[in-house]
């Protein structure tokens, strides 16, 4: 579980992150008349997925500390 949640989270970062950028990019671009809105919400999408897999590489961190804290205690008995 503790290895799907790094790799799950990892890869949410990357694609967030791709999303966010290409979101930024296409909205530099001058549209003639007024707002993109498809490069607002591919950003906007973006950046909760990069969130969402930050927060799945922090909960594999704390089930890790916690995992490694229990076979600590458990061997000092």
């Amino acid at each position: 579980m503790r290895k799907f949640l790094l790799t799950s989270g990892i890869a949410l970062i990357v694609v967030g992150s791709a999303m966010y950028a290409s979101g930024l990019y296409d909205n530099s671009k001058p549209t003639g008349g007024g707002a993109n809105i498809g490069a607002g919400i591919l950003a906007v999408l973006g950046e909760a997925l990069g969130i969402i897999g930050v927060c799945a590489v922090v909960a594999s961190a704390i089930t890790a500390l916690v995992v490694w804290l229990r076979k600590r205690t458990s061997a000092q008995r």
